[in-house]
């Protein structure tokens, strides 16, 4: 493998490698991989392979002996000891890549030039048009013509018509219309001038981008400890009342939540009391809590759901110290 090792500090240099694989692709993954191990910020370009076969030859007459063979099995990678061998190439003088010699005199002759000789103003001097200039005008392939009143007027209710339906978003009024966004400012220039269009039909403003958890929750608190560093009390405009109505929509909720749980832990509850034959402290060990914990789910279900669980499922004995 022929290649190119490009380092952090933007040095370059040329090495060659033999990759043991099954095929190219995977020669060029292997050696790429080691190398991105070895120096993880470098990067490998240039990437070249040659394949040994049985008929290779060192020259136009000179084949590969054992003593060749053995050498380049040895020399080669994956290997045991875990070790890429790299010789380096010298590169050339003057040479920019391991390739060829950079022209900069041709570099000089070649791009866009200046002035009188530019295309741009050896050809289109005279056709082209500001945007600014463009108000009532229309190409028609090779000059610009007064637009058609009436024709100005009808692309002009489509385009309202799409921005309406859209809720003035460019893009998708672009989409109803069927042409490009940027083809649907320049109309909007050609048309009344994108001044009137934004007075008029402006562009919805973007959300802002919703901040992680974190972020916000630590922002929130530099802001309130500089409030509070002026002066300021939080919940100072609450009343009597506001606190109460307060807690008790805090009870409320929490409420709601308990009830929403009993309802989920209900029919593992009653599964669990059917396969251990009523049994509360067997069926507490089956769903994996502690008999403590299952005998509150019964009291509290039965308090709040009306879930008689003693007549539903009765013990051996009749009894129970949680009376469930």
């Amino acid at each position: 493998m022929h290649y190119t090792i490009c380092y952090a500090n933007r040095e370059e240099k040329d090495y060659k490698s033999f990759i043991k694989a099954k095929s190219y692709e995977l020669a060029k993954l292997i050696l790429k991989n080691k190398i991105k191990k070895e120096y993880p910020k470098s990067k490998v370009k240039s990437l070249i392979g040659f394949m040994f076969h049985g008929k290779y030859k060192r020259s136009q007459s000179i084949e590969l002996s054992l003593e060749n063979w053995e050498q380049i099995k040895l020399a080669s990678f994956p290997n045991i000891n875990d070790f890429l061998f790299k010789k380096e190439v010298v590169r050339p003088k003057g040479h920019s890549n391991r390739f060829n010699k950079t022209n900069l005199d041709h570099l000089c002759k070649i791009g866009f030039k200046k002035g009188k000789d530019n295309w741009s103003t050896q050809n289109r001097k005279g056709k082209f048009l500001p945007l600014k200039d463009r108000k009532g005008k229309k190409w028609n392939g090779g000059e610009w013509i007064d637009w058609d009143k009436k024709e100005m007027k009808e692309m002009k209710d489509l385009m309202i018509d799409a921005l309406v339906k859209n809720a003035n978003k460019r893009t998708l009024a672009c989409a109803h219309m069927g042409i490009s966004r940027n083809k649907f400012y320049k109309l909007m220039h050609k048309i009344e001038g994108k001044s009137w269009w934004d007075e008029k039909y402006p562009a919805p403003k973007p959300k802002p981008p919703i901040l992680p958890t974190e972020q916000r929750s630590k922002i929130q608190k530099r802001t309130m400890l500089k409030r509070m560093s002026d002066g300021h009390i939080p919940f100072s405009y609450l009343t009597k009342d506001h606190i109460n109505q307060r807690a008790k929509n805090k009870r409320l909720t929490e409420r709601k939540k308990r009830i929403a749980y009993l309802k989920e832990m209900i029919p593992k509850i009653k599964d669990a009391l059917e396969k251990n034959n009523h049994h509360r402290a067997k069926s507490a060990k089956y769903l994996g809590l502690k008999s403590s914990h299952f005998f509150k789910l019964l009291a509290q279900s039965k308090k709040m759901l009306k879930i008689d669980w003693s007549q539903l499922y009765p013990t051996k004995n009749g009894k129970s110290q949680y009376k469930v």
